[in-house]
Protein backbone atom coordinates (compact mmCIF):
# COMPACT_ATOMS: atom_id res chain seq x y z
CA UNK A 1 0.00 0.00 0.00
CA UNK A 2 1.22 3.51 -0.83
CA UNK A 3 -0.40 6.60 -0.34
CA UNK A 4 1.01 10.16 -1.40
CA UNK A 5 -1.12 13.31 -0.99
CA UNK A 6 -0.30 17.24 -1.49
CA UNK A 7 -2.20 20.28 -0.87
CA UNK A 8 -2.37 23.63 -1.24
CA UNK A 9 -4.60 26.91 -0.26
CA UNK A 10 -4.44 30.86 -0.25
CA UNK A 11 -6.16 33.47 -0.12
CA UNK A 12 -5.66 35.21 -3.59
CA UNK A 13 -7.59 38.79 -3.16
CA UNK A 14 -8.71 40.04 0.51
CA UNK A 15 -7.28 43.40 0.99
CA UNK A 16 -9.03 45.29 -2.10
CA UNK A 17 -12.27 44.04 -1.30
CA UNK A 18 -12.13 44.21 2.68
CA UNK A 19 -13.54 41.64 4.79
CA UNK A 20 -14.56 39.56 1.05
CA UNK A 21 -11.89 37.08 0.15
CA UNK A 22 -11.15 35.25 -3.08
CA UNK A 23 -9.46 32.03 -2.05
CA UNK A 24 -7.89 28.81 -4.29
CA UNK A 25 -6.46 25.79 -3.47
CA UNK A 26 -5.90 22.51 -4.83
CA UNK A 27 -4.68 18.89 -4.38
CA UNK A 28 -2.61 16.27 -5.94
CA UNK A 29 -3.43 12.59 -4.24
CA UNK A 30 -2.13 8.80 -5.54
CA UNK A 31 -3.26 5.79 -4.01
CA UNK A 32 -1.90 2.15 -4.91
CA UNK A 33 -3.44 -0.45 -3.04
CA UNK A 34 -3.67 -4.50 -3.11
CA UNK A 35 -2.26 -7.61 -5.21
CA UNK A 36 -3.71 -6.24 -8.15
CA UNK A 37 -2.34 -2.63 -7.58
CA UNK A 38 -5.75 -0.99 -7.86
CA UNK A 39 -4.46 2.61 -8.21
CA UNK A 40 -6.50 5.87 -7.67
CA UNK A 41 -4.83 8.84 -9.01
CA UNK A 42 -6.55 12.52 -8.33
CA UNK A 43 -5.99 15.95 -9.06
CA UNK A 44 -8.32 18.63 -8.25
CA UNK A 45 -8.17 22.65 -8.21
CA UNK A 46 -10.92 25.05 -6.15
CA UNK A 47 -11.76 28.02 -6.02
CA UNK A 48 -14.06 29.81 -2.96
CA UNK A 49 -15.31 33.40 -2.19
CA UNK A 50 -16.22 34.79 0.87
CA UNK A 51 -18.95 37.61 0.84
CA UNK A 52 -19.69 39.85 3.90
CA UNK A 53 -23.42 40.59 3.80
CA UNK A 54 -23.51 42.78 7.14
CA UNK A 55 -24.21 42.42 10.54
CA UNK A 56 -21.93 40.11 11.00
CA UNK A 57 -22.88 37.19 8.50
CA UNK A 58 -20.93 35.98 5.67
CA UNK A 59 -22.05 34.09 2.60
CA UNK A 60 -19.08 31.36 0.76
CA UNK A 61 -20.04 29.40 -2.06
CA UNK A 62 -17.27 26.94 -3.60
CA UNK A 63 -16.53 25.44 -6.55
CA UNK A 64 -13.95 21.98 -7.04
CA UNK A 65 -13.08 20.30 -10.45
CA UNK A 66 -10.48 17.73 -11.39
CA UNK A 67 -9.81 14.61 -13.22
CA UNK A 68 -8.95 11.39 -12.08
CA UNK A 69 -7.54 8.15 -13.51
CA UNK A 70 -8.19 4.14 -11.88
CA UNK A 71 -7.01 1.51 -13.08
CA UNK A 72 -5.96 -2.13 -12.17
CA UNK A 73 -2.34 -2.85 -12.69
CA UNK A 74 -2.74 -6.92 -12.32
CA UNK A 75 -4.87 -9.27 -14.59
CA UNK A 76 -5.48 -12.05 -11.85
CA UNK A 77 -8.53 -11.38 -10.66
CA UNK A 78 -10.74 -13.46 -8.50
CA UNK A 79 -14.48 -13.86 -8.24
CA UNK A 80 -16.98 -14.96 -5.12
CA UNK A 81 -18.22 -17.54 -7.79
CA UNK A 82 -14.92 -19.04 -8.38
CA UNK A 83 -15.11 -20.49 -4.37
CA UNK A 84 -16.48 -24.06 -4.11
CA UNK A 85 -17.76 -24.14 -0.89
CA UNK A 86 -14.43 -25.49 0.66
CA UNK A 87 -11.82 -23.01 -1.36
CA UNK A 88 -10.69 -21.00 -4.56
CA UNK A 89 -10.51 -22.72 -7.35
CA UNK A 90 -9.22 -21.46 -10.48
CA UNK A 91 -10.75 -23.69 -13.20
CA UNK A 92 -14.33 -22.10 -12.24
CA UNK A 93 -15.15 -19.60 -15.13
CA UNK A 94 -15.10 -16.27 -13.65
CA UNK A 95 -18.96 -15.16 -14.10
CA UNK A 96 -17.94 -11.81 -13.94
CA UNK A 97 -15.61 -9.71 -15.97
CA UNK A 98 -13.76 -6.33 -16.16
CA UNK A 99 -14.51 -4.32 -19.29
CA UNK A 100 -11.93 -1.87 -18.52
CA UNK A 101 -8.95 -1.63 -16.78
CA UNK A 102 -8.10 1.77 -17.13
CA UNK A 103 -10.30 4.87 -16.70
CA UNK A 104 -9.60 9.02 -17.23
CA UNK A 105 -12.96 11.14 -15.68
CA UNK A 106 -13.42 14.31 -14.95
CA UNK A 107 -15.11 14.79 -10.89
CA UNK A 108 -16.79 18.05 -9.97
CA UNK A 109 -18.21 19.36 -6.36
CA UNK A 110 -20.04 22.79 -5.10
CA UNK A 111 -20.91 24.02 -1.94
CA UNK A 112 -22.40 26.84 0.18
CA UNK A 113 -22.41 28.04 3.52
CA UNK A 114 -23.84 30.89 5.88
CA UNK A 115 -21.66 32.34 9.10
CA UNK A 116 -22.93 34.28 11.88
CA UNK A 117 -19.78 35.37 13.78
CA UNK A 118 -19.72 37.77 16.65
CA UNK A 119 -16.46 37.99 18.73
CA UNK A 120 -15.80 38.56 22.12
CA UNK A 121 -16.44 42.04 23.66
CA UNK A 122 -13.31 41.42 25.49
CA UNK A 123 -10.37 38.62 25.86
CA UNK A 124 -11.75 37.23 28.93
CA UNK A 125 -15.36 38.03 28.13
CA UNK A 126 -16.18 34.42 26.66
CA UNK A 127 -19.38 36.20 25.06
CA UNK A 128 -18.46 35.13 21.61
CA UNK A 129 -21.10 33.63 19.02
CA UNK A 130 -20.88 31.78 16.21
CA UNK A 131 -23.28 29.94 13.79
CA UNK A 132 -22.48 27.59 10.36
CA UNK A 133 -24.40 26.09 8.19
CA UNK A 134 -23.89 24.71 4.73
CA UNK A 135 -24.50 22.08 2.18
CA UNK A 136 -22.50 20.68 -0.18
CA UNK A 137 -22.72 18.22 -3.56
CA UNK A 138 -20.04 16.15 -4.38
CA UNK A 139 -19.89 14.21 -8.47
CA UNK A 140 -22.22 16.78 -9.90
CA UNK A 141 -22.04 14.70 -13.27
CA UNK A 142 -22.43 11.17 -11.36
CA UNK A 143 -19.48 10.12 -13.33
CA UNK A 144 -19.18 6.33 -14.13
CA UNK A 145 -15.97 3.69 -12.47
CA UNK A 146 -15.94 0.41 -14.25
CA UNK A 147 -19.22 -1.30 -13.76
CA UNK A 148 -20.49 1.00 -11.28
CA UNK A 149 -22.00 4.56 -11.21
CA UNK A 150 -20.54 7.01 -8.77
CA UNK A 151 -23.53 8.27 -7.03
CA UNK A 152 -24.07 12.54 -6.34
CA UNK A 153 -23.03 12.64 -2.56
CA UNK A 154 -24.69 15.65 -0.50
CA UNK A 155 -23.17 16.99 2.56
CA UNK A 156 -25.27 19.31 5.28
CA UNK A 157 -23.29 20.52 8.05
CA UNK A 158 -23.88 23.29 10.98
CA UNK A 159 -21.86 23.92 14.10
CA UNK A 160 -23.20 26.40 16.84
CA UNK A 161 -21.17 28.11 19.47
CA UNK A 162 -22.27 30.21 22.14
CA UNK A 163 -19.96 31.83 25.04
CA UNK A 164 -21.43 31.82 28.61
CA UNK A 165 -20.08 35.39 30.04
CA UNK A 166 -18.01 35.05 33.18
CA UNK A 167 -19.47 37.32 35.22
CA UNK A 168 -22.99 35.08 34.90
CA UNK A 169 -21.10 31.83 35.34
CA UNK A 170 -19.83 33.43 38.50
CA UNK A 171 -23.02 34.40 39.64
CA UNK A 172 -24.90 31.00 38.88
CA UNK A 173 -21.93 29.31 40.86
CA UNK A 174 -22.51 31.14 43.99
CA UNK A 175 -26.06 30.31 44.16
CA UNK A 176 -25.48 26.28 44.19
Amino acid sequence: FKTFLLSFESVILSKQTGNNKLSVGGYLYSDKAGDLGFTNNVTNLSVSYKLDIGNNMFLSAGLQGGIGQRFLAGNNYEFDNQFNGIAFDNSIAPMSTIEKTNMLIGDYAAGVSWTYSDEASTLSSSDAKYVNVGLAMYHLQAPKLFNEREYRRYTIHGDFYKGINSKIADRKSTRL
